[in-house]
């Protein structure tokens, strides 16, 4: 065989080996596809056999099929056990993918997860390794530290009169305790905990998947199920939010942009424009990623803040609104418009028409409008 023939030969074993490499990727990928196609539930209800008072659903668990939820388990054990190598037998790592992917969006206590892990294949089976952004020895202090103010917040939500109440309260605590981490968000390393719920409650510093964690532990902690979902803002930027099952309904809460951004003036407060709103409402500002798991269709608004707390109205009337500022007790207020054309008749009497100072008697008065939600704030 000459050496022509040989250099051919090689070249055309390397060539066989990198078609079988790309074939073999190609594959992997079809069946991760398929994996998250199976399993797929967007906008889908949840069967009433869930409706259990108190009993707090794992949503991302409950799409799982039986092997893949023992896997869950395996691993939820493992990271709360804090094993450094968790094993998972015969587990295939698209399937870990999923798993692992449905363990960080069902369980915001999992603080210290960084949301990676390394797969390995061994004789005795596969196993992973979680990768955190604590270290080992001191994650008993943080845990710690996390449970102690669970539980002052929590304590301090005693006095409400029904859970509606204790979730608003809570709502607005973090909307009052945290602020934004602009710093954060435009470098992680910068700050890796402002992504967690231990970034939100303790440290009162987080970007939205930090805000989106916190409140769905301290849901989680009152019996309330909670879920996470995230997607990409109008702007471009991604961003995360909650859903909550609240009653035989879902309802979406975005914590974040309830909190103004710049606290500098008394007028900055907090805002419920984004608590316990539908899907259409949410899809004003952004689109919800296919990436996601479990994604619920909210279509009530029988618990949307506005609604709820007898601030939606059907009519513009100043008498109406004059009635709703004087039982308010905070020098902000905020109501909502069932139509457009009633929202712009509210704006052109209140606003044009100088019909704010038949409402607010003797204050200097600063607005804020907000039109796709048809919602006016008045600071006083």
């Amino acid at each position: 065989m000459s050496k022509f023939e040989i250099i051919l030969l090689i070249a055309l074993f390397v060539l066989l080996l990198i078609i079988v490499w790309l074939c073999s990727k190609l594959y992997h990928k079809k069946k991760r596809e398929k994996l998250l196609l199976d399993l797929d539930m967007g906008f889908e209800e949840i069967p009433d056999f869930y409706d259990v008072e108190g009993k707090i659903i794992y949503f991302n668990y409950e799409r799982l099929d039986d092997k893949m939820k023992y896997i869950y388990n395996l691993i939820y054990e493992g990271v709360q056990q804090a094993e450094t190598i968790i094993e998972i037998g015969s587990c295939d790592q698209n399937t870990a993918d999923i798993v692992f992917r449905s363990i960080l969006l069902d369980h915001p206590e999992l603080f210290w997860l960084s949301g990676a892990y390394t797969f390995y294949t061994t004789d005795e089976g596969n196993k992973i390794k979680p990768v955190s952004i604590i270290k080992a020895n001191s994650l008993e202090r943080y845990k710690s530290k996390l449970e102690k103010r669970i539980s002052a917040i929590i304590e301090g939500t005693a006095m409400a009169e029904d859970t509606y109440e204790k979730i608003l309260m809570i709502h607005d605590y973090l909307v009052d305790h945290s602020e934004y981490d602009i710093k954060a968000k435009e470098k992680y390393s910068s700050n890796p905990m402002a992504s967690t719920a231990y970034g939100c409650i303790v440290d009162n510093l987080a970007i939205c998947a930090g805000y989106s964690k916190g409140f769905q532990l301290l849901l989680n902690r009152i019996g309330v199920s909670c879920g996470y979902v995230f997607g990409i803002c109008n702007d471009g930027e991604r961003h995360a939010w909650n859903y909550v099952r609240f009653g035989r309904d879902f309802y979406y809460v975005d914590v974040t942009f309830d909190d103004p951004l710049q606290k500098k003036s008394q007028y900055d407060n907090k805002s419920h424009r984004y608590f316990f709103v539908t899907t259409d409402d949410i899809l004003k500002s952004r689109e919800i990623s296919k990436e996601n798991g479990f994604v619920p269709k909210c279509k009530s608004i029988k618990y949307n803040y506005f609604v709820y707390m007898g601030r939606y109205f059907k009519r513009y009337s100043v008498e109406e609104l004059r009635q709703l500022v004087e039982f308010n007790k905070d020098n902000q207020i905020e109501f909502r418009f069932a139509t457009k054309d009633v929202y712009e008749e509210a704006v052109q009497g209140l606003f044009f028409n100088k019909e704010c100072y038949d409402i607010i008697r003797g204050h200097k008065v600063t607005y804020v409008r907000d039109d796709d939600f048809l919602v006016i704030e008045l600071c006083y």
